[in-house]
């Protein structure tokens, strides 16, 4: 107990704000009448299909890779198509005790909880402080590219990031060939969980991996221990990645399913402006005269993150990791901003951006991610980290009441320009009939089902 003690304030905080700021998916959970899904979207349905698919994949009677349960006639391969193996089994195992809309909710609000403490251990081990920490957490734990846009797995369950960034950590500092060993099979889990994720934190630890390199490149411990984590890495890797490199055919369809898109790049100004917010959002509209863009507040950073920032640097006594984690997320947002600059809703075609040279030079590892916001992704942790060393800053040699009435004071500032009411979407129960009629039927025959998707929208999906 006494060991639990200084990270009280995260357990008994960080589940409390997860709750109340996904609010009413908590209450969904438990109610049965409802079929209430917190985010609609395209992809909910594809992730019914994934729960059940791994479900006959464990009872031997499907192939991971490989399914000719929905398609007529040959069957399609699933090397590209990616399917967030460790909510999938989650998913499955959780609709055996609740109802499927009930299990979906309560797999929204783990994975935002799994996120939030990964970080908070990474970062406790960074600071030393668990306020420090806690508020860390939820700058990326709570962070509205993961809690309030319609988003799924593969695009929301990136606590494996902090993870092997921790394991790497106390690998190198303590020289432990374990945590070399747990950094390698946090990474190469990513695969399982998503690509633009495992491309994210790929690029997150080259750079900051350069960092703890250069002091250390002569030491023969150090690459012993980085040989232990590439092995683990590639090995695990490897399962999700030789697949689609021995299938040809199914790779280069999946590398060009954006290739119809005429522009790949995002509004700059979605940094500095959450849409649906209902205490600033008018104001910064009538501040930046928006012109009205759909996707806005997505790539949304937060001004008590910035402003932290800014005091870490001025006021700070750890510039130089504070710079080393603005570069990680100097990186990211240029990525994001994509090929050509747009603001405020126009495209400047003119004004190429790193990313268009990117795909050029590196076109599997750039050219790929056909969606520039994807990048967000990597955006998050750099941003609570080197916001931390600003609040580290603020709370430095300061009395307990201040640090935690400061604490308390930057959280309710943050969740409050971070909120967005969660509208959520009744199960539209048309669009399962299939289900049932597929269930009565006894025949072996192969039937070609149409998984509906929202009515309106233009989307390419591979196989789908």
């Amino acid at each position: 107990m006494n060991r639990m003690r200084p990270h009280l304030p995260f357990i008994v905080i960080m589940p409390l704000l997860i709750v109340a700021m996904t609010w009413p998916t908590f209450p969904q959970i438990f109610d049965t009448d409802r079929q209430w899904i917190h985010q609609g979207g395209n992809n909910v349905n594809d992730r019914f299909w994934d729960a059940w698919h791994i479900g006959r994949v464990l009872e031997g009677k499907a192939d991971y890779y490989f399914t000719d349960a929905i398609f007529h006639p040959p069957g399609v391969s699933l090397t590209w198509r990616q399917i967030a193996l460790p909510h999938a089994l989650a998913f499955a195992a959780l609709q055996t005790i609740i109802p499927p809309e009930n299990a979906y909710n309560l797999c929204y609000l783990l994975m935002l909880l799994f996120n939030a403490t990964a970080v908070y251990v990474f970062l406790r081990y960074q600071f030393r402080d668990s306020l420090v920490s806690l508020f860390g957490a939820a700058v990326m734990g709570l962070a509205p590219i993961f809690a309030f846009s319609s988003t799924t797995p593969d695009l929301i369950l990136v606590g494996t990031m902090p993870l092997a960034i921790y394991c790497l950590q106390r690998a190198i500092f303590e020289h432990r060939r374990r945590y070399a060993a747990l950094a390698g099979i946090a990474i190469g889990a990513t695969a399982f969980i998503g690509l633009y994720i495992y491309v994210c934190l790929s690029l997150t630890l080259i750079i900051y991996g350069a960092r703890l390199t250069l002091p250390r490149w002569k030491c023969k411990s150090y690459w012993r221990l980085m040989l232990v984590l590439v092995f683990f890495a590639a090995a695990l890797s490897s399962l999700r990645f030789y697949p689609m490199l021995v299938d040809r055919e199914s790779m280069r369809a999946g590398l060009s399913k954006y290739s119809l898109l005429q522009s790949n790049s995002s509004d700059v100004v979605d940094w500095l402006v959450n849409k649906g917010n209902p205490w600033s959002e008018q104001v910064l509209k009538e501040t930046f005269n928006l012109q009205p863009r759909s996707e806005r507040g997505k790539g949304y950073l937060g001004y008590v993150p910035l402003a932290l920032i800014c005091f870490g640097l001025l006021r700070g006594h750890a510039r130089r990791e504070t710079l080393l984690w603005l570069a990680v997320l100097a990186v990211f947002l240029v990525l994001r901003a994509g090929d050509q600059l747009t603001f405020n809703g126009e495209l400047y075609s003119e004004i190429a951006l790193p990313k268009a040279y990117l795909n050029e030079m590196f076109p599997l590892l750039f050219d790929s991610v056909g969606l520039a916001a994807r990048f967000q992704i990597g955006v998050v942790l750099p941003l609570a980290a080197a916001s931390c060393y600003g609040l580290q800053a603020l709370l430095s040699q300061r009395p307990p009441a201040y640090r935690y009435a400061a604490v308390c004071l930057c959280l309710a500032l943050l969740l409050s320009e971070y909120y967005a009411p969660i509208q959520g979407a009744p199960r539209v129960e048309d669009r399962f009939a299939h289900i049932e009629w597929l269930q009565r039927d006894e025949t072996e025959t192969p039937k070609l089902v149409n998984l509906p998707l929202r009515p309106g929208v233009t989307r390419y999906y591979m196989y789908l």
